[in-house]
């Protein structure tokens, strides 16, 4: 046995049952096996191997995280493409991390295979879900092809990992989509709070600027806030927080975690607290309150 640096992508197909219950056992397995000659075609191309296949997940490794990037994100949006008349359709879930493995003849093992399968698991249908340091690894400029969605206790040892989603030319699965019955309208909308000041929004491609330029929605007047600090834009039904700044954004979420982010994207979900440029417990008078709800 050896060990190696290898990228570990795990696909899971998302409505197998309805598949098999909606076409039966010969059709169902039909639709399994082109969705399989997707995956080792665009695995092939990028110098990938299929591992193994386990029930609906696949598992195949990559040289370097680069090409486990292209792969997935060419696989997603092929199978989105490819089975996108079909009835049911066949939606995939990936998980990727890059790291050490250990070699065993034809499989590989240890705690980055095990990244990999937890990060599958956490994924929403039509999600690329990865951990930091693959994508620092693998994208050159990570925060304008990546959106942090939180921390996650994805470990052995239960240490909280930043995960991210890989941001394709559409966004898919997102269980943040408007889910209204056939009449377009948003099913969330996002209450902004600074002060006595209340923004509320849903308008699909409105962006609210913050930062202590008094022309923006939010004024944040601290020392440590920058001019054009950050911004939230409603795209696709989601409400994604982006930070410009020198010193960064804090977000505290409901689970009482603390993200700093820094020119990067976040993922805003449920309820929690913003604070531009100083921790949370250092800027109690200035700290954003947000809250998602349904319409």
């Amino acid at each position: 046995m050896k060990t190696e640096m290898l990228g570990i992508l795990f696909t899971d197909v998302s409505n197998s049952t309805q598949t098999y219950d909606s076409l039966g056992d010969t059709l169902a397995l039909q639709r399994a096996d082109q969705c399989f000659s997707v995956l080792s075609k665009i695995a092939e191309e990028n110098h990938g191997t299929v591992i193994k296949t386990t029930g609906d997940k696949t598992m195949i490794t990559f040289l370097n995280a680069d090409a486990a990037l292209l792969a997935a994100t060419s696989i997603q949006e092929t199978v989105t493409r490819e089975f996108a008349q079909d009835s049911p359709k066949i939606q995939l879930k990936i998980g990727l991390h890059y790291g050490e493995v250990v070699m065993d003849k034809t499989d590989v093992f240890g705690s980055t295979v095990n990244i990999a399968a937890k990060l599958v698991d956490l994924a929403n249908t039509g999600q690329i879900l990865i951990t930091g340091e693959t994508s620092g690894v693998g994208f050159k400029d990570p925060g304008s092809r990546t959106l942090l969605i939180g921390k996650f206790p994805i470990r052995g040892n239960q240490e909280m990992t930043r995960v991210y989603e890989v941001l394709l030319s559409e966004v898919q699965g997102s269980p943040q989509l408007s889910a209204s019955s056939g009449d377009n309208l948003p099913s969330l909308y996002l209450l902004l709070r600074h002060r006595e000041k209340k923004i509320r929004f849903h308008e699909v491609g409105r962006t609210v600027l913050m930062g202590r330029d008094p022309g923006h929605e939010l004024v944040i007047p601290d020392d440590l806030t920058s001019r054009n600090h950050a911004s939230i834009e409603c795209s696709h039904g989601r409400f994604m927080l982006e930070d410009h700044s020198t010193n960064g954004t804090y977000v505290l979420t409901d689970e009482g975690e603390t993200i700093h982010l820094h020119r990067e994207k976040f993922l805003l979900q449920g309820t929690g607290q913003m604070s531009l440029g100083r921790k949370p417990t250092d800027n109690l008078t200035e700290l954003v309150q947000f809250d998602l709800r349904k319409v």
